[in-house]
């Protein structure tokens, strides 16, 4: 059966979810895989060899720029707490250390 772009999009999606949960990251939410992902797309420059990102230039990267200050923040606050998102001395107000797990 032929399933067109849908079909594809349905494959890749799957293999991201697959990704996702390999890296014991299966249970974030979409606001907060957004968040993380364009964290991730604005990183500015490293720091001791990790990515570092302003969330001035998160929030206005495509996959977040739909999510309210306040969302996106408290998303913010979730990723901190798990440790995926860090903020450490050295960093300038806005500033955040990307922490990119391993393989599980």
């Amino acid at each position: 059966m032929q399933t067109g772009i849908f079909g594809n999009l349905a494959q890749f999606l799957d293999t991201v979810d697959q990704a996702l949960t390999d890296l014991g990251l299966g249970d974030l939410n979409a606001t907060e895989r957004s968040v993380l992902f364009a964290m991730t797309a604005s990183v500015a420059r490293e720091q001791d060899g990790l990515p570092v990102c302003h969330t001035e230039q998160a929030r206005a990267h495509r996959l977040a720029r739909q999510i309210s200050q306040p969302t996106f923040h408290r998303n913010l606050r979730r990723l901190v707490a798990r440790g995926l998102v860090e903020k450490t001395d050295g960093l300038a107000p806005g500033e955040y250390i990307i922490r990119v797990p391993g393989p599980r």
